[in-house]
């Protein structure tokens, strides 16, 4: 078979894998016609669709040659949380900062222990979804502790992170669901499925907060 009919017997058994790669098209070539526009934190931000974009070729490249490509995965896990991480230290400052180099150093040692280059990773997935979860708080507790914003609904970064919380608890309660109950029953397709609709979610996110950039929201006083 050519590697064309590789990716149609391909996306005819995974049809939603191809919707999975190409929503992150949007934000992608959006934030690269509106680049002049972006502010540096927004461009940072939009660095988390080119990571996913980049990482996802090795991903489909395997999956047509019907090579395993778990490593490949877990290091499209590793490099979204440490992009998100750099993400956050550019934004945060004081207790937050400190509490984020202390997690930082928590998630290399995982990373150092439980990297696999032929098995998913189901604790690399759920300590990245519990990491972004508590980025997330980190972020809003700063945005509610300085109270500069005045209208949220035009803040990109508020955007973001609502995002990044909403799909990082939904995927991570259907992975630790699938996980307990795998003995019994075979959810795995159900929370693939769901995996993607959050990440739908929140691409759909980023692309308001990349749209939103250029908007001159107000602040208090």
């Amino acid at each position: 078979m050519t590697l064309f009919e590789h990716f149609i017997h391909f996306i005819s058994k995974y049809p939603s894998s191809v919707f999975e790669s190409a929503c992150i098209l949007i934000p992608l070539f959006l934030g690269i016609a509106r680049w002049q526009r972006l502010t540096p934190e927004i461009k940072l931000m939009w660095g988390y669709t080119a990571i996913l974009a980049l990482t996802d070729i090795p991903l489909w490249w395997t999956a047509l040659h019907g090579i395993n490509n778990y490593k490949w995965v877990n290091i499209q896990e590793i490099l979204i949380a440490g992009w998100l991480f750099y993400v956050l230290y550019k934004m945060l400052n004081g207790l937050s900062l400190k509490a984020l180099r202390i997690i930082y150093l928590l998630f290399a040692i995982i990373i150092l222990f439980d990297f696999d280059f032929v098995n998913y990773s189901g604790k690399i997935f759920s300590y990245n979804r519990l990491l972004f979860i508590g980025l997330s708080f980190m972020f809003f507790y700063e945005l509610l502790e300085k109270l500069e914003v005045k209208n949220l609904l035009q803040y990109p970064k508020f955007w973001f992170f609502t995002g990044l919380l909403i799909s990082s608890l939904g995927t991570l309660f259907m992975f630790v669901f699938t996980e307990y109950t795998s003995h019994t029953h075979n959810y795995f397709p159900t929370f693939r499925h769901l995996k993607d609709f959050f990440k739908y979610l929140f691409v759909t996110f980023i692309t308001v907060s990349i749209f939103l950039d250029n908007r001159h929201f107000k602040q208090t006083i």
